[in-house]
């Protein structure tokens, strides 16, 4: 996760608010453009829209656990076939 506060200073950190987090799964139930794909949300005042989607290999992963994430995408298409 990445945030601009206020100071319009980029901060990274290790995973996401749960709000946040539940936002992008009902946005997901929704619309999927991909089956894999990145969603830049944002907060305005007390709502959260999504900034942009795009493809996983554009993605900025800051603070991300790299690693299981290129676990869980591998499982995610192994299983498929």
């Amino acid at each position: 996760m990445s945030r601009y506060p206020s100071i319009h200073q980029l901060t990274k950190e290790r995973g996401c608010p749960e709000v946040v987090v539940r936002f992008a799964e009902a946005r997901c139930e929704e619309y999927t453009p991909h089956d894999v794909f990145v969603m830049d949300i944002c907060r305005c005042g007390d709502e959260y829209f999504i900034v942009e989607c795009g493809c996983m290999n554009s993605a900025g992963f800051y603070a991300a656990d790299i690693e299981a994430i290129v676990t869980a995408v591998s499982a995610y298409f192994a299983d498929k076939k």
